[in-house]
C-alpha cells in the first residue's frame, strides 16, 4: 500500500523540532507547532496538579480515594489500564493531584496563583523565553 504524507510524519518529534530550529525550516515539522504546544501543555498541566497534590488515603478493597471522587474515577481508569498490561496496582504512596480550573484562552489557572507560578520558571540569564 502507498504511504500517505501524513503517515511519513511520525517519529522522533523532539529531534525533528530541533532540526527545524537549526535549519530555520518550519515546513519540515512533523506536526504543527500549535499541536505540539497543546500536547506538551496537557502534560505540564498534569504535572502541576501532581506537584500541588498531597498524599491521599486509598482503600484498595473499595478501590476509592478518601473524599476525592475525581481521583477515584481517574484511579479506576488507570488501574484498569495497568491490569490489562499485567501490572498490579497496590495504591501505596498514592498522591492525589489538586483539582485545577484552567482557562485555556488566557493560559492561566482560575484564581490559583500557586498553580500559575508553576507555568514558568526562573531562567538563567541569556536563556529567558520572550513572550
Amino acid at each position: 500500500p502507498k504511504v500517505s504524507s501524513e503517515e511519513k510524519r511520525g517519529g522522533d518529534h523532539f529531534a525533528n523540532f530541533i532540526d527545524c530550529v537549526r535549519s530555520r525550516d518550519g515546513a519540515r515539522l512533523h506536526a504543527d507547532i500549535e499541536v505540539g504546544h497543546y500536547s506538551s501543555g496537557l502534560c505540564h498541566l498534569g504535572n502541576i496538579s501532581y506537584r500541588l497534590g498531597a498524599p491521599a488515603a486509598y482503600d484498595p478493597k473499595l478501590g476509592k480515594v478518601a473524599g476525592n471522587e475525581f481521583g477515584t474515577e481517574a484511579l479506576e481508569r488507570m488501574a484498569e489500564h495497568l491490569k490489562e498490561s499485567g501490572i498490579k496496582f497496590d495504591g501505596k504512596n498514592f498522591v492525589a493531584g489538586r483539582k485545577l480550573d484552567f482557562d485555556a484562552k488566557a493560559e492561566r489557572f482560575a484564581n490559583d496563583k500557586e498553580a500559575d507560578a508553576l507555568l514558568t520558571r526562573n531562567y538563567r540569564k541569556g536563556f529567558a523565553v520572550q513572550g
